[in-house]
């Protein structure tokens, strides 16, 4: 992973001598997740992969904590699990 998640499947597809895990691809799908949510300009669909991925507030990047949507988001999922 020290050289990013592109490099990663590439090499994981360049070596199919191996059979890939389920949980490895599980793995990749969640980091590529949160990857596009770290980078996620638009505070409705972050609010709503916020809430489909059960992101936690460390995942919300700076430039969306302020965003009513997020926010929003974050104080349902926050009252849910308390």
């Amino acid at each position: 992973m020290i050289h990013g998640l592109e490099k990663l499947k590439k090499d994981m597809a360049i070596d199919q001598t191996k059979e890939i895990s389920p949980n490895i691809n599980e793995l990749l799908k969640y980091m590529e997740e949160v990857e596009d949510f770290k980078h996620c300009e638009d505070e409705v669909r972050a609010a709503s992969m916020l809430e489909t991925f059960g992101f936690s507030l460390d995942h919300v990047p700076g430039h969306l904590l302020k965003s009513k949507e997020v926010n929003a988001n974050i104080r349902s999922l926050f009252l849910l699990c308390n």
